[in-house]
């Protein structure tokens, strides 16, 4: 087999040195395509920059952040709450976080209640017409309540009326009594009747003042078979 010897060197034509210059001419430059990335960071994002963001998990940021404004299109949640779905607004959790900030709203609810009424602490026989009913909005720690009761039957019980059933029990030592409007009409009295809601309680003691002046506990006695009252309060929780 013959030997055939190899001799000299090749030169790519068209190379760039290190040391030399070329100019691009008729070429366009392709920005690299990001994709849609399953997961990633961002840092230092400025100017007019905007991301938006349509995964399950959401954003992370600092414990604190600072910003001039911040607008939400609907609704949105603190303290874990899932935004409405409805209307705009904050959300707040069904069950309270309490802040110890004075300066923080740190829950909104309002619903409706069912008050009722006892004589004595008893409430044997008494029924309702389809009027009765109350509702509640509780901002903080503020809690308001209005409400109607329209008796059918006063019932065989016997003693001092108390209106139960409040969305929430009032607190103690902020006020031993918390006054309560009442007002109505078929009462067997004559004078003016008023509301005491008792330190952590959730009722109201229905009370009134004669025309001489005296107070007193509203009994049974005071109530007929057709009696309708209205209540409207508020107090602390």
């Amino acid at each position: 087999m013959a030997t055939v010897a190899l001799s000299g060197i090749i030169t790519p034509s068209n190379v760039v040195t290190a040391t030399s210059t070329t100019t691009l001419s008729n070429k366009t430059l392709v920005a690299p395509a990001l994709g849609t990335p399953a997961s990633g960071v961002v840092t230092n994002l400025t100017g007019t920059a905007s991301i938006n963001i349509n995964g399950t998990v959401g954003a992370t940021t600092p414990s604190t952040v600072v910003a001039t404004t911040v607008q939400a299109s609907t609704t949105m949640g603190v303290g874990g709450a899932t935004p409405s779905a409805s209307g705009s607004g904050i959300s707040f959790p069904a069950t309270q976080s309490a802040s110890t900030d004075a300066n923080t709203l740190d829950d909104y609810e309002e619903g409706t209640w069912t008050p009722s009424i006892t004589f004595g602490g008893a409430a044997v026989g008494i029924t309702y017409s389809g009027y009765t009913g109350g509702t509640y909005s509780k901002i903080g720690n503020r809690v308001f309540v209005t409400a109607i009761l329209e008796l059918s039957n006063k019932g065989s019980s016997t003693g001092a009326a108390r209106i139960i059933g409040l969305p929430f029990t009032n607190a103690s030592g902020i006020a031993r009594y918390l006054p309560a409007m009442l007002s109505g009409h078929n009462f067997t009295y004559t004078g003016q009747f008023y509301g005491d809601i008792q330190e952590n309680t959730s009722s109201i003691a229905a009370n009134y003042t004669s025309e001489a002046g005296t107070p007193s506990n509203l009994l049974d006695t005071n109530f007929t078979n057709t009696t309708v009252l209205q209540v409207s309060a508020h107090y602390s929780v």
